[in-house]
């Protein structure tokens, strides 16, 4: 009678010890399933969420062939990669545009990279092979900003060549970077040599018909300004009220921070 006992005690404990097993397996397995879908649906509420966020609001702003890859340098922690094609303008421009864009997204959500050209003028510029010019960047372009060579271009290279290159160059770079943005800034207007104001909006007339994004900074002067005062000595050069002007252009066109 006691082995008996003994058996049926035996019995019952390994049969709760075993039943107790299946109870808490089902149970974590309930609660691992409810803290997926509580973890889905906040990721969900954060996904959604995150249009409201500052920085999503300003990217939004930006043209929108710059929003995509903006957008997907914000998701991933990383950059948006800009490169500045021109002649020796090219390293203040840049400079100019990168701490505006610093001042809107924070430092260095975009990389401007400049790429002289130096003295080379369109004809010469028309030979070299776009993969060789990008070797300064680190990975693809996002966008490439190209100011026209009209200076290294005078007396050498006629108006309409120079307007042909830059079409070639728009194809070329979107050949190699199909996702890249591609936008002609014109050059600064010269104090001294009015016929190269005039070249430039010719330049642009041809661009734009060509439906090729350009951007002019000095389209339209603040009132009662005078373009000798935003220009240096050399008359072309940017003075420091030429580069405030510059800069609040770009800022409207690229929905930007206004710097005082």
């Amino acid at each position: 009678m006691k082995k008996f006992v003994l058996v049926l005690a035996i019995i019952l404990c390994v049969v709760s010890i075993i039943g107790g097993k299946i109870y808490w397996n089902h149970r974590i397995q309930q609660m691992t399933q409810t803290s997926q879908t509580a973890s889905h649906l906040t990721a969900g509420l954060q996904l959604n969420d995150s249009s409201n966020l500052p920085i999503v609001k300003q990217i939004k702003k930006l043209p929108k062939t710059l929003q995509k890859a903006a957008l997907k340098a914000y998701k991933t922690s990383g950059q948006v990669r800009i490169a500045w094609v021109g002649d020796h303008s090219a390293q203040t421009d840049a400079a100019l545009l990168q701490t505006s864009l610093d001042n809107t997204f924070g430092s260095s959500f975009f990389v401007v990279t400049p790429i002289d050209l130096g003295t080379v003028n369109s004809l010469q510029f028309n030979q070299v092979k776009t993969d060789k010019l990008f070797k300064a960047i680190s990975g693809k372009p996002d966008a490439v900003l190209y100011t026209p060579l009209i200076y290294n271009d005078d007396h050498q290279v006629g108006t309409n060549d120079t307007a042909t290159v830059t079409g070639y160059f728009q194809k070329k770079v979107k050949t190699s970077y199909p996702n890249a943005a591609f936008y002609a800034v014109m050059p600064n207007p010269s104090s001294q040599f009015t016929y190269m104001s005039d070249r430039i909006r010719s330049i642009e007339g041809t661009l734009q018909k060509q439906k090729i994004a350009t951007i002019n900074p000095f389209s339209k002067l603040p009132k009662g300004t005078s373009l000798k005062k935003l220009l240096g000595s050399d008359g072309r050069t940017l003075s420091s009220k030429g580069q405030n002007v510059w800069i609040q252009a770009f800022a409207k066109q690229w929905g930007l921070k206004k710097t005082q």
